[in-house]
């Protein structure tokens, strides 16, 4: 009898730190891990329990995501969607080379900081091998082979962290019909250089996959820093299939093919600060995809093709939008301006706003086949090297309303260089107060209307008209009246009894190509090409 109750006491014994093991492994606020570099602790082998106290903390990032495989349970094993229960990771202060670091966080819900919130001592660095081509990147989001792609989740949150000195991907995300959140939050990245890698992006999302019907991918940088960063001819950050949220984040001296590159997704913008950024197309880039951009600055960027800051446009889908509100445009410099907006012609895009905006010093904006409305914003010191030094608009709608010019001048790429180019398009000027000189518009096989006559503003030398037809709508005062060609051209015309926001397309045999069609189809390929 003692004997069996020795043996029952004995199992019970045994069996108290499994099931303490199992709540706690199982608890809402998840399973917490501590992380120390210099700890150096060598009483565990990989996949061995290391880290639930700071004194016997897992000694690299690897080991801790290898232990909690072994303990893991799934979160709700009864949900359609499967995710790991929550892992909280803490990081004491020191420094973490890539090749001991990296994980694959598919399925996984987890968090990692500092374990002093506010240190900043933490720091993730390329290793030995960042200048290797076959560096694996450090985080990345894929499914291994047969595994069913349509029920797990992933959201992965880091905060607090230092990157710095790596030329291979930071995080790399494959996934396919899975729903993945991946977060930076007061994360800096330094010194990113993969300028001799070929197609390696600092992050890299979707970037091989098809357009998605349904977009289950969310990546955010808050309150996060890019600076001296180079990735030669690769897109610094690429997503597709993506909707991406930059917020409270700056980013300076960085060289590159493209900062920001969002094709089948969204870019959500606010609160951003970009200078001294020297690209091949721009800093924002979203293709087939709906922007917006709130309370920015870009001052000083650079761009041999496209927009120095950002670029929009789409052949696939039309509804797509673009939102650009109370954000400043300062001394950028690019063949086509601060914002350069492309669509398909024969789509119905919506409206693009831009508003409460301010341009200082080079060139604006540029518009062919997306309708725009340009409202009070100021222009300053903007002159140009193509038509239009303010707004060069092709094949579309034009709206400007209670808008400021002042110290601009026309541009110098031709004899009949102007501040506002007007063609195959219908301009209404609302309110708008110009610089005493001459060659403001030319209006070339288009309608173009304004409220009432602008001060400063002398219709014999301020317009130049070929096949233009441009009139004062408060005296019905003539500027020209020769009526857009219907049968040789495309253009848009609002009859001025209507809307504008309604549209009639002039009859045609020979479709109008815009030369910024051309450049931007050339963009695409290139683009297309360079996929990671």
């Amino acid at each position: 009898m003692n004997k069996t109750i020795n043996i029952l006491l004995f199992i019970i014994i045994c069996s108290i730190p499994f099931i303490t093991a199992n709540n706690y492994y199982g608890d809402d606020n998840g399973l917490t891990l501590f992380v120390d570099s210099n700890a150096n602790n060598k009483g565990y082998l990989p996949g061995d329990q290391c880290g639930n106290s700071t004194e016997f903390s897992c000694n690299n990032l690897g080991d801790a995501v290898e232990y909690f495989k072994t303990v893991a349970v799934v979160q709700d094993p009864t949900s359609s969607v499967w995710i790991y229960q929550l892992l909280n990771i803490k990081m004491a202060s020191g420094t973490y080379e890539a090749n001991e670091n990296s994980a694959n966080f598919y399925q996984f819900n987890v968090t990692i900081s500092p374990i002093n919130d506010n240190s900043g001592g933490v720091m993730f660095t390329g290793g030995s091998n960042a200048n290797s081509s076959s560096s694996s990147p450090l985080f990345t989001i894929t499914p291994p082979p047969g595994a069913s792609q349509t029920l797990p989740e992933s959201q992965i949150t880091i905060s607090g962290i230092n990157f710095n000195g790596f030329s291979q991907s930071i995080l790399k995300v494959n996934t396919n019909h899975t729903y993945t959140s991946f977060t930076f939050q007061g994360c800096s990245f330094n010194k990113f250089d993969s300028s001799n890698n070929l197609n390696y992006s600092m992050i890299s999302i979707n970037t091989q996959l098809l357009q998605q019907p349904n977009i289950t991918t969310t990546f955010s940088m808050v309150n996060c820093s890019i600076e001296d960063a180079n990735s030669g001819n690769n897109t610094l950050i690429m997503a597709l299939n993506t909707v991406v949220y930059i917020v409270n984040s700056q980013g300076d001296f960085i060289n590159t093919r493209i900062v920001f590159l969002i094709e089948y997704g969204g870019l959500h913008v606010n609160n951003a600060y970009f200078n001294y950024c020297t690209t091949q197309q721009g800093i924002l880039f979203a293709l087939d995809s709906s922007f917006t951009l709130e309370t920015s600055s870009f001052h000083n960027n650079i761009a041999n093709f496209t927009s120095a800051v950002a670029t929009f446009g789409g052949s696939k889908l039309n509804s797509i939008s673009f939102d650009c509100n109370q954000s400043e445009f300062i001394n950028n410099t690019s063949p086509y301006g601060s914002l350069f907006l492309v669509g398909q012609y024969g789509v119905d895009y919506a409206t693009v706003n831009i508003s409460n905006n301010v341009f200082n010093g080079n060139t604006a904006i540029y518009t062919a086949n997306i309708p725009i409305s340009v409202s009070n914003s100021t222009f300053t010191n903007n002159n140009s090297g193509v038509e239009g030094s303010i707004i060069n608009a092709e094949t579309t709608i034009v709206q400007v309303t209670d808008c400021v010019v002042t110290q601009s001048t026309p541009s110098t790429s031709s004899s009949n260089g102007v501040l506002f180019y007007i063609a195959y398009s219908t301009a209404y000027i609302t309110n708008v107060t110009f610089p005493d000189v001459s060659n403001v518009f030319t209006c070339q096989s288009s309608y173009l209307f304004f409220s009432k006559e602008p001060t400063n503003f002398n219709p014999s030398n301020s317009v130049l008209c070929v096949n233009c037809q441009a009139s004062f709508s408060n005296t019905d005062q003539i500027i020209c009246q020769t009526p857009p060609p219907t049968s040789t051209s495309s253009f848009i015309y609002v009859s001025s009894s209507t809307s504008a926001g309604t549209t009639t397309t002039g009859s045609s045999t020979i479709l109008q190509i815009s030369k910024f069609l051309i450049v931007f189809s050339i963009l695409i390929s290139i683009i297309l090409i360079n996929k990671v």
